[in-house]
């Protein structure tokens, strides 16, 4: 999703998301966590920035980036180790929702007073 996603992006998106600094935004989490997040997000998204998704995935699954990146490239293996567990059209629902929840939450977050 990463991949498709990363197309509609604006160029500039890495540059604004890098000039933000953090100044006690959130009461749960330290400024130099927020700052490690941003730095990682912002050089992925950058004009030649490279997806650490399959990097990352890759450690919580067991996997290599290369295994899953074989997975992902394969209609047969997505089929046996993906959409036998969920459906194509579950993930899409849920995908749906689940930016329709993010959207919601950063629109109260902003208008708190």
């Amino acid at each position: 999703m990463d991949e498709r996603d990363r197309a509609l992006l604006d160029q500039a998106l890495a540059a604004c998301l890098q000039a933000a600094e953090p100044d006690q935004e959130l009461p749960f989490m330290d400024d130099a966590v927020l700052r490690q997040w941003r730095d990682l997000i912002a050089g992925q998204i950058a004009p030649g920035g490279v997806s650490e998704t399959l990097d990352i995935y890759g450690v919580r699954l067991g996997k290599s980036p290369d295994d899953l990146r074989a997975m992902l490239d394969s209609p047969e293996r997505m089929q046996s180790d993906l959409w036998a567990n969920i459906s194509p059209k579950l993930l899409a629902q849920v995908e749906t929702h689940m930016n329709a929840f993010a959207r919601e939450q950063m629109l109260t977050y902003l208008n708190e007073p």
